[in-house]
């Protein structure tokens, strides 16, 4: 996906036009915020900012892409900004199972880490303390 300035779209792939759920028949020129709606990708394409950008977003069907967007220079000057998406889907489903694994080997702390005298002597003796 291209822009040319910061509020028109120049061009989008078929690709990037069936994941954003755009028609196919994206006309150049066209203001971003008719094009596109995702507000997270808006502003990525809309920032002012030299460097290169990424953000997560969160697409239906609970698909994940992370949209990575740099600006265009022309003999020096900024012309526009082009954006890739990655699907990362499947990253992010592996990396929530890590953490439910690694979860599940925790030692689990024991039920009674703090107990009285009184519980104590009830273990050792079979009855509690006077």
């Amino acid at each position: 996906m291209s822009l040319i300035s910061e509020i028109d779209c120049c061009s989008t792939n078929p690709a990037a036009c069936k994941v954003l759920g755009l028609g196919l028949e994206t006309d150049e020129g066209e203001p971003i915020d008719t094009v596109i709606k995702q507000s997270e990708l808006i502003e990525l394409l809309r920032s002012n900012s030299p460097e290169m950008q990424s953000t997560e977003i969160n697409l239906s069907g609970g698909r994940i892409f992370l949209a990575t967007a740099t600006s265009v220079l022309a003999e020096g000057q900024r012309v526009g900004r082009v954006c890739v998406l990655r699907d990362i889907t499947h990253f992010k489903e592996l990396d929530s199972l890590k953490i439910r694994i690694r979860l599940h080997r925790e030692p689990r702390p024991t039920l009674t880490t703090h107990t009285d005298a009184g519980l104590c002597d009830h273990a050792r003796n079979g009855r509690t303390a006077q």
